[in-house]
């Protein structure tokens, strides 16, 4: 077993998740907590994208282009998420982001519930053993 991916990144992120939660409850729009999200990202000063452009090709040619909320750290997706539970259907749209990102992990976190949901997803497709990038096309372990 090869440990929890980015540990350290993903234990500060989950406690700002945690504050917004606690500061501004579960009533609000998504818009209202990606706004939050980015203050303290900011305030923390961790490296952020907000609506990430991810691109879908194929055959060599650009299809269209997803949007992702955030990619922090160079390295982490964030999709943000006001409703009763994370769905199937939003976990398959963190794979295809990370399919597309060639990154290893997101983070689905669902403000509606208390406590917080975050949901972590692994890109099953990158072999861990042989590196990892971020963005950049910097490697990771």
């Amino acid at each position: 077993m090869e440990g929890i991916i980015y540990k350290k990144e993903c234990f500060i992120l989950n406690g700002i998740l945690f504050k917004i939660q606690n500061d501004l409850g579960t009533k609000f729009l998504e818009r209202h907590y990606q706004r939050a999200l980015e203050a303290r990202l900011l305030e923390n000063k961790i490296s952020y994208q907000k609506e990430f452009p991810i691109n879908i090709y194929y055959a060599n040619k650009l299809l269209g282009k997803f949007y992702a909320d955030f990619v922090v750290y160079d390295k982490i997706i964030i999709e943000l998420k006001t409703t009763n539970y994370i769905s199937s259907e939003n976990i398959k749209q963190m794979i295809r982001y990370l399919e597309a990102t060639k990154l290893k992990l997101g983070l689905l976190v669902n403000f509606r519930v208390r406590p917080i949901e975050i949901k972590r997803v692994i890109n099953t497709r990158i072999d861990y053993k042989l590196g990892i990038r971020d963005i950049r096309g910097r490697s990771h372990l």
